[in-house]
């Protein structure tokens, strides 16, 4: 829907009486939205779950649409659009990028683009399909067909289905003492029978969850446990809070403790990545925001200007897997610089789109 905004833009600036940066200016908005939520989002998914995540997801961006279609002026626009819009995508994104991880352990990479590329196979039908809404229904009545059309993220956001706790192997044993209490609740004394026993765990068999965030080097060597039906099912670290997220819940707290983390920021090969992605995510939305209302100043017809979308979408497929096998299939190959050869080819084609006039020519460079 994001990428494909540069269909709308003609009708949004006639509806509103606005120019076209100020009507851009509200999926800027949306697609900002939809990144600065990730943290918080990832706490909720690890409360509730990718499932209702992406369920409350598809209700809260089809609602924005629907609602957006009312907007008397671009300043509303923005709000509803814009804001409730990336706040209803951003909690549909990320849970079906996150269950990925769920879900795969072998071929994830390949797994990953798989799903990526459900992306621009979405810009390949929606492109022509909402030229044609737009034709036939205007930019209101395409805003609540487009609705229904999220609306069908709660139905796959329902196949996401929750799998079992996964768990991973933990090297050397540890003693875990389980102590018996008398019918009042006391420990057992010495001059009672004591049906305490060592349960002896060969950590080497014992699985802790892979959510747990805990560090694994500093797991108590022996856990004291007042009875054998309260055994933990996980051995976590506290982690540590700072003292301005004590009025938040715990797992947006964790989250943000992270994020807040300025330990990370020594790593200069992260600052480095922090500030790539910063100047990288600028770029990425704009040719998507702008290619077909460029393709019609420069005379070229609608239908055509819509199929350009289309043709991106369609090359965003290959761009998506492609990397996925490439590393699965090589695994010497780096990934880092995988990325950086792609950073550096799109920068190029997107200088290059400046000196292209002609339909041809800008299939070229895309």
């Amino acid at each position: 829907m994001s990428q494909t905004f540069t269909l709308y833009i003609e009708d949004y600036t006639i509806a509103f009486k606005s120019g076209v940066a100020p009507v851009v200016l509200a999926n800027s908005v949306q697609v900002g939205i939809l990144q600065i939520i990730g943290p918080f989002v990832s706490a909720l998914i690890n409360k509730w779950g990718c499932r209702a995540m992406g369920i409350i997801g598809s209700l809260t961006a089809a609602a924005s649409f629907i609602i957006s279609s009312f907007s008397p002026n671009v300043a509303v626009f923005h709000i509803v659009y814009g804001i409730l819009g990336g706040l209803g995508f951003g909690m549909m994104y990320l849970p079906a990028i996150a269950s990925i991880g769920h879900y795969f352990n072998k071929r994830r990479a390949l797994a990953n683009g798989l799903a990526q590329c459900g992306g621009g196979l979405g810009m390949m039908e929606v492109a022509p399909f909402a030229d044609f809404l737009l034709a036939t229904y205007g930019w209101r009545g395409t805003h609540f067909i487009l609705a229904g059309l999220l609306l069908q993220g709660c139905v796959f956001s329902a196949l996401i289905r929750p799998l079992p706790a996964k768990w991973r192997a933990i090297p050397k044993s540890k003693n875990i003492k389980l102590i018996e209490l008398d019918d009042t609740g006391e420990e057992k004394g010495e001059d009672e029978e004591d049906n305490s026993e060592f349960l002896k765990l060969d950590r080497l068999n014992i699985r802790y969850p892979v959510s747990n965030t805990g560090s694994l080097v500093s797991l108590p060597t022996e856990v004291e446990i007042k009875s054998s039906t309260s055994l933990p099912l996980q051995i976590e670290e506290p982690r540590k809070r700072l003292q301005c997220l004590s009025f938040c819940p715990k797992p947006l707290a964790n989250i943000l403790a992270d994020v807040i983390d300025i330990e990370i920021l020594q790593n200069k090969s992260m600052i480095i990545l922090c500030i790539g992605n910063l100047f990288g995510i600028v770029g990425f939305y704009v040719h998507h925001m702008y290619t077909a209302d460029r393709a019609k100043r420069l005379g070229i017809c609608e239908k055509e200007a819509a199929l350009l979308v289309s043709y991106l979408g369609a090359i965003g497929i290959v761009g998506r897997i492609l990397p996925g096998i490439a590393i699965v299939a090589i695994p010497k190959i780096s990934a880092l610089m995988w990325n950086n050869g792609c950073l550096l080819v799109a920068g190029v084609s997107l200088i290059a789109m400046s000196e292209c006039h002609t339909i041809n020519t800008i299939y070229c460079c895309y």
